[in-house]
């Protein structure tokens, strides 16, 4: 079992890991977390590491070993998230971030909406950070005293 198969074309009979969280993310959210315990020269640090493998060609080219770092000085909250969004483009659930950094509603405003006008993101509401919640899984979860009760802002 797990190993290989010369009839298994694709591999499928292989047991295979795959990635659930990248060491860049876990750097980034231990910056996030220095950065809340106010110790922005470590936040650096830690942003530094991910700068480090990302500057490289580009510091022997230009002949600068300091292209791209950081101090303490760069570090807050924005920073560490456009650092996100620059490390793990793509690979994040971007929404969830910014809902769990609290920042999700000064994102879309700093978005501009200057996009065609079907794709403008309009009317975000306080409420509209927590989704609704399906109306299968509030009937469903309907104990007697305790039932389920539906996102401040959506209509049952």
């Amino acid at each position: 079992m797990g190993g290989y198969d010369p009839a298994d074309d694709f591999g499928f009979a292989l047991i295979k890991d795959f990635p659930a969280m990248r060491l860049g993310e876990t750097y980034l959210l231990r910056a996030e977390a220095r950065f809340r315990q106010n110790n922005l020269a470590g936040a650096a640090e830690d942003i530094n590491v991910l700068r480090d493998r990302a500057f490289k060609l580009a510091r022997v080219a230009q002949s600068n070993p300091n292209l791209g770092r950081v101090t303490a000085a760069d570090i807050n909250i924005d920073f560490i998230l456009d650092e996100r969004a620059r490390e793990l483009i793509s690979e994040e659930n971007r929404r969830m971030t910014l809902v769990r950094t609290n920042k999700l509603k000064d994102r879309i405003a700093k978005n501009g909406d200057a996009g065609p006008a079907n794709k403008i993101i309009a009317g975000f509401q306080d409420f509209n950070t927590l989704l609704p919640l399906p109306l299968q899984d509030i009937q469903l979860n309907n104990k007697s005293g305790e039932s389920l009760v539906q996102n401040p802002g959506y209509s049952k």
